[in-house]
């Protein structure tokens, strides 16, 4: 029974590949990817910046919204906690598009931060290019920007 349990999943992702012209790989890299938003998701909700630094790349870089690079988990983490500090509590995640080639891949996607208040505080859009680190997928170059129009 578990023998055929299986072979319907295997079947279910073979057809949803062939369905979206994606290959089972790519269809499992995806997964994990939208596996790594939803914990970025959870890290932001608990105020956890060591846990959204690790989600980089070593070499990692966030491109914020009027400010420079910030390169490297170290800083990276800084600037999750000096977002946090400054009263974000919630980050909700939508991929719009997602482009896989071999180890790397481009994200783009939209965004909304809450405040303390559980108040929109932001959206904007992003576009993340990801890459495979130790096999596993890693945020590489994160850059967003707002879609709030000030008058």
């Amino acid at each position: 029974m578990k023998f055929l349990s299986l072979s319907i999943a295997s079947l279910i992702v073979l057809f949803a590949a062939t369905v979206s012209g994606l290959s089972a790989g790519q269809m499992k890299d995806k997964s994990a990817i939208g596996a790594v938003n939803q914990q970025f998701e959870k890290m932001f909700k608990t105020q956890n910046a060591d846990g959204l630094a690790a989600l980089y790349t070593l070499q990692g870089q966030v491109m914020p919204t009027n400010a420079d690079f910030v390169t490297g988990r170290d800083n990276i983490r800084n600037f999750w906690s000096g977002a946090f500090k400054s009263g974000l509590t919630a980050a909700k995640l939508t991929s719009v598009e997602l482009t896989i080639h071999g180890e790397t891949a481009i994200e783009i996607g939209k965004y909304v931060l809450k405040n303390t208040e559980g108040k929109q505080a932001d959206q904007g859009k992003y576009i993340v290019i990801w890459q495979k680190e130790n096999g596993d997928w890693k945020l590489h170059r994160d850059i967003f920007n707002s879609s709030v129009v000030v008058k």
